[in-house]
C-alpha cells in the first residue's frame, strides 16, 4: 500500500488507516490491491509525462476507477469529459492493463 498510496493521495484523500480498514472489509484485499496498484501505475504513467491542473488529474483517476471494474470501449462510452481530451482519456486508459475485475465487499 506504501506503494500506490503517495501516487493517488492528491486526487483520492485517504489516511493509510482509512487504506488499511477498506482492505480490511474486502473479500478479497490482494486482489483489491492489485487493483489498486494498476491504478496508481497507470495515474503516474500519465500524469508523469503531463502538464495537468488537478481538475484534469482528478479526471484521469476518475477514468482508471471506472476502467477497474469494466473494459476500455465501457469507459470510453459511459466518460463525461471536461478536462482531458478524448485522446487523453484513450492514452489514461492504455496504461491501465489489468483485467476488468467487480470490487467486493463482505458486511460484518
Amino acid at each position: 500500500m506504501k506503494k500506490f498510496e503517495p501516487v493517488v493521495a492528491e486526487v483520492y484523500h485517504q489516511t493509510h488507516e482509512q487504506w488499511v480498514e477498506g482492505f480490511l472489509r474486502d473479500v478479497h484485499p490482494e486482489s483489491e490491491i492489485a487493483i489498486w496498484e494498476a491504478i496508481a501505475f497507470a495515474y503516474q504513467e500519465f500524469t508523469n509525462t503531463r502538464s495537468l491542473n488537478l481538475d484534469a488529474k482528478r479526471e484521469a483517476f476518475g477514468l482508471l476507477l471506472v476502467r477497474s471494474s469494466g473494459d476500455e470501449d465501457q469507459t470510453l462510452a459511459s466518460a463525461n469529459l471536461h478536462h482531458l481530451s478524448r485522446a487523453d482519456a484513450k492514452e489514461v486508459l492504455r496504461h491501465y492493463s489489468a483485467a476488468p475485475q467487480p470490487i467486493l465487499y463482505e458486511k460484518r
